[in-house]
């Protein structure tokens, strides 16, 4: 099934059933690594808008991939709790 056929709470299964397993927690840690990368001393310098937007469209992956994953945002209907 292609992304686009899918609603959100679908992709959240999805996603969260893969990120689940210990290869996604690899994957997972790999990617907040790379998308937001290793902190340093200090900031770095930012030497081009297309370097701007590279790295705010890893960042930006990173988080969706966050919002999928958290079962808060996507509550089962009917239920008070976990």
């Amino acid at each position: 099934m292609a992304r686009s056929n899918m609603t959100e709470r679908e992709l959240h299964a999805h996603i969260r059933t893969a990120l689940s397993t210990p290869s996604g927690r690899v994957l997972r840690d790999f990617l907040r690594t790379h998308c937001f990368m290793t902190p340093a001393r200090g900031p770095g310098e930012w030497r081009s808008a297309e370097q701007v937007a590279f790295r705010y469209g890893r960042m930006t992956l990173f988080q969706l991939v966050e919002y999928f994953d958290d079962p808060e945002n996507f509550p089962t209907q009917g239920v008070d709790g976990p």
